[in-house]
């Protein structure tokens, strides 16, 4: 099967072509230059020198390839494999090459995510953000490049339903034609490996406008679990003969790779950022991205401390934070006394160390599906809890249930400042609101480095008031926001409220971007002497915590 790296109708020729220019390393031979070039023809027309490494870099999309074929067999027994492979969240492979190069891959449907490394080279893309990240070293200047899937591409496989939804296709020789291949042969049959029994399929691909140009796949499968346990794939010279391959072992893994450093690229690896900079859509996108992907955890945020780093003996409110998914749970955590923490203790510890002698009161959670909000009704008259006497004394608590409108981003519909993806993440003022304007600047004159600016504008409507917001987003961090403002105040004389910006960051065990300290300039105004102060956000995050999902259940 060939790929054309000049032809956008190939699903994969922007990662693909740059995949092959990229990669340097020692020529092979002069013989298997040639066969290679036969089948692969694109790259001859680049007139590329082809490598070892470049030659399984095609191995590996072949094997992609190889998968979408088996993947989509029409057969009742195949019928079988494919509905057992479609229940599983991830599919993972690894194997060599004919070369000795080590082969890894991953894919997932459901969150539309593939990944693949061979020997220095990762690439790793998501279909939703359009964004496809490579990795490649040559020992002394590794990096990252990152690119847009383009819109062409994308189109081609939103007409298919969805990314990589051939894979589950009944109808084999349409899936096959839509990735310009057509079958020309296919077997099944009993074997023994190792003394267990296995269904093995095989068959041949060829390229629709060139029979010469062939692959063999070759899969088996468990005949208990219907879930494949190996596959080989083979490109075929125009003899017949073998000229490269990759043979994989297969698992079905409930977890994956959320990001291209989960498979082993350094964090510290030096990003090339391709992406058009002034397309708003794909801002929006990676925001969402960042607040929907981001890792599992529980958390404290301790909210208003007029000291960067919380004391504990201030007027801190600190929040408990439970993440799982699209799931999520707010408790304010409410402290006999407030202590404060000695100069040589470690915030994460000594505030965590604060729970056992506090009580949780349940602010708000998402089961994923629908939104809960406990409001707190203080007791008449106003006063503090015996037991707990810096917080009021509580009647009840009066329940709010209703459904989330957008399940796979449940975050869109609400501000919560306690829950750093979305500090870092937030819905744009513009999004979808038709009474603003949107506009980008890729290169603005002031504020964080390496950032664009996005500013949600009010259209004009007459009102006596406005509200704006202008942010400062970095792609190189997965579009997270380390600055905001918000401008209000009448519609001829603006002013920018306290505005919030990010001082700490760090990156969640996936790779996730996600603020640790976050100052609200002004954000404290004096009662007395109506002064302003900086405030500030604290965020600490455990990503190894066990819980259960009963956290995230609507209480009776």
């Amino acid at each position: 099967m060939s790929f054309d790296f000049n032809d956008d109708s190939q699903g994969f020729s922007d990662v693909l072509m740059l995949a092959v220019e990229q990669i340097v390393s020692e020529p092979i031979d002069e013989v298997e230059q040639a066969r290679a070039l036969r089948t692969i023809r694109p790259l001859a027309r680049k007139r590329l020198s082809i490598t070892r490494r470049g030659l399984v870099a095609a191995v590996a999309v072949s094997l992609l390839i190889g998968w979408i074929s088996w993947h989509s067999f029409s057969q009742t027994a195949w019928a079988e494999v494919v509905a057992a492979v479609a229940s599983r969240p991830w599919l993972h492979g690894v194997g060599k090459s004919a070369t000795g190069e080590e082969v890894e891959f991953w894919y997932s449907a459901t969150k539309q995510v593939m990944a693949w490394k061979n020997g220095e080279q990762v690439v790793y893309f998501e279909v939703p953000a359009d964004v496809w990240e490579m990795y490649a070293s040559d020992g002394q200047r590794p990096s990252i490049q990152r690119g847009v899937l383009g819109p062409d591409n994308r189109g081609r496989m939103a007409e298919q339903g969805a990314f990589f939804q051939p894979l589950l296709a009944d109808d084999f020789e349409t899936a096959l034609a839509g990735w310009g291949a057509k079958l020309i042969n296919q077997q099944r049959r009993e074997i023994n490996v190792d003394g267990r029994p296995r269904h093995e399929y095989r068959f041949v691909v060829a390229d629709r406008g060139n029979s010469n140009t062939r692959s063999e796949v070759t899969v088996l499968v468990d005949p208990d679990t219907k879930l494949p346990t190996s596959w080989e794939v083979a490109t075929l010279d125009p003899d017949g003969k073998k000229i490269c391959g990759v043979q994989c072992v297969v698992d079905f893994p409930e977890s994956g790779p959320s990001s291209i450093y989960f498979l082993g690229v350094p964090r510290d690896a030096k990003i090339f950022d391709n992406v058009t900079r002034g397309d708003i859509r794909q801002v929006v996108q990676g925001l969402a991205l960042g607040r929907a992907r981001f890792d599992d955890y529980r958390g404290l945020a301790i909210v208003s401390s007029l000291d960067p780093t919380p004391q504990g003996g201030g007027p801190e409110i600190c929040y408990q934070v439970w993440r799982r998914g699209l799931k999520w749970r707010i408790e304010q955590v409410q402290r006999k006394q407030r202590d404060t923490m000695p100069p040589d203790a470690d915030p994460h510890t000594w505030w965590n160390q604060q729970l056992a002698n506090s009580r949780l009161v349940l602010k708000s959670l998402s089961t994923g599906t629908e939104h809960c909000t406990m409001k707190q009704v203080n007791a008449e008259p106003l006063g503090p809890d015996p037991d707990f006497p810096n917080s009021l004394k509580i009647a009840r608590f009066e329940k709010v249930v209703r459904p989330i409108s957008l399940p796979g981003d449940p975050w869109q519909e609400h501000i919560l400042e306690e829950i750093p993806e979305w500090i870092g993440h937030p819905r744009l003022l513009g999004e979808g609101n038709t009474g603003y304007a949107m506009t980008i600047n890729p290169r603005p004159e002031r504020g964080p480095p390496d950032c664009l600016v996005v500013e949600s504008l009010q259209a004009p409507s007459g009102r006596s008031r406005a509200l704006e917001q202008r942010v400062w987003i970095d792609p190189s961090r997965g579009y997270l926001v380390l600055r905001m403002e918000m401008i209000e105040g009448s519609a001829d004389n603006p002013d920018v409220s306290p505005a919030r910006e990010v001082m700490n960051l760090t990156q969640s065990p996936s790779g996730q971007w996600y603020p640790t300290r976050l100052r609200v300039v002004d954000g404290a105004v004096s009662h007395e002497t109506g002064m302003k102060t900086d405030s500030y956000i604290n965020y600490y995050l455990d990503f190894d915590a066990d819980f259960s999902d009963e956290l995230f259940e609507i209480p009776n």
